[in-house]
């Protein structure tokens, strides 16, 4: 049973609000919690697709690992993030790795469940397939960052991403703080933790950030997004 501080955080995404208040209510009757600690795995590639989360508190980590056994960190996921979504619907393997980067709490809800609620509520397909196409889009921005975009502009938009938790929340425009190591920068950039430094050095010196150990402000979003092409 989920707390009634854990359920706020629940009602609160933009998505989980969308639904109707006897959705709402029924999916929340289904949810079960899950605790993890600190470098702890959720899931790995392949497995079997149980269920469907949302960060409660802590954060998560998307990951892969390439042939040469290097990390690619793909989305770091906090507080009101719902994901694991798309094995609900094609019934097959979890297609990344997914670790606790801090303890972390995870409301859930098993397949079986999932289902059923889809049968007692067929109108919240829509709900649904509109968090999947989110999804979607977010995996196109990522090839076309990949392709296109400099480290820096990589970067740069890596910061305005988890500024938003990923596309899952709005982002005010200044004094942004968002936790990050330059290791976990680099691994989603696919770069080296030395060129990161040198990157942030840039974009400090630009008055577009401020570095600490771990934690990084952003002072002006605006420009930031400016840097990235980012559209909204």
């Amino acid at each position: 049973m989920l707390s009634k501080n854990q359920q706020h955080i629940v009602k609160s995404t933009p998505w989980f609000n969308s639904l109707s208040h006897e959705v709402q209510s029924h999916f929340l009757s289904v949810l079960k919690l899950i605790e993890l600690s600190r470098g702890e795995n959720l899931y790995r590639k392949g497995d079997q697709g149980l269920g469907f989360h949302c960060v409660l508190s802590g954060r998560v980590s998307v990951s892969n690992v390439d042939k040469n056994g290097k990390k690619l960190i793909l989305a770091q996921l906090e507080s009101g993030s719902w994901f694991g979504e798309i094995s609900m619907f094609d019934g097959l393997g979890r297609t990344h790795d997914t670790d606790a980067d801090s303890d972390s709490t995870l409301a859930f809800i098993r397949r079986d469940d999932f289902h059923q609620l889809l049968q007692q509520f067929p109108s919240s397909y829509l709900y649904f397939a509109q968090l999947l196409c989110e999804k979607i889009r977010s995996a196109f921005s990522y090839i076309d960052t990949y392709s296109t975009l400099t480290l820096k502009q990589q970067l740069a938009k890596r910061l305005v991403l988890l500024s938003t938790n990923f596309g899952q929340q709005k982002s005010a425009y200044t004094n942004v703080e968002v936790s990050a190591s330059q290791e976990s920068l680099a691994m989603m950039i696919n770069s080296s933790r030395q060129t990161v430094n040198k990157l942030l050095k840039e974009l400090e010196a630009q008055r577009l950030i401020k570095t600490m150990y771990r934690k990084i402000t952003i002072t002006d979003i605006t420009a930031l997004k400016a840097i990235c092409e980012w559209k909204e």
